[in-house]
């Protein structure tokens, strides 16, 4: 079952740019009368980040399987069976490199891992509203820093600018 393609009208914006994204949720909010409180929508963002690493999960699982040459579904009662198509199933049937593994695994989990990023993103501009942070300008600032930062090593950052 797809999920249903919105229509322009469906939209307050163009929904294009992160300002765009960050009204609608006000909007959405508004219209909604949903919680606005910033805690409640940190713990809300949590739980969708918890979501994100559940099909993370399910994606390692997976390429566990094609490499050691299997193309089971997860027996998992928590973990719903994904319906491969026969391209899928003809890439995991096909897939003996860990890459291609990776890539046949991301094809199957693609669709459930961008609906929890976008799960992420919305409580992002939720927050980013509650506070009164412009997410499009809070990360171009920081990306600037980070351009100029330099690491120490890999966990463990050192807040040095060149």
């Amino acid at each position: 079952m797809s999920d249903p393609k919105p229509t322009a009208a469906a939209f307050p914006n163009e929904m294009q740019t992160l300002s765009d994204f960050q009204a609608f949720h006000s909007w959405l909010d508004q219209k909604k009368g949903w919680n606005e409180d910033l805690n409640y929508l940190t713990v809300l963002l949590t739980g969708e980040l918890g979501e994100v690493a559940q099909v993370v999960k399910k994606i390692n699982w997976r390429v566990e399987l094609i490499t050691a040459g299997a193309a089971a579904t997860p027996a998992d009662a928590e973990t719903p069976a994904v319906a491969a198509t026969p391209a899928v199933a003809e890439t995991l049937a096909g897939a003996a490199s860990q890459a291609s593994a990776r890539a046949a695994a991301l094809a199957e989990y693609r669709a459930a891992l961008g609906s929890e990023l976008a799960d992420c993103l919305a409580y992002l501009c939720k927050i980013a509203n509650r506070s009164g942070v412009d997410l499009h300008q809070a990360y171009v600032q920081k990306m600037a820093y980070n351009v100029q930062r330099v690491w120490v090593g890999p966990d463990h950052p050192k807040d040095e600018t060149r």
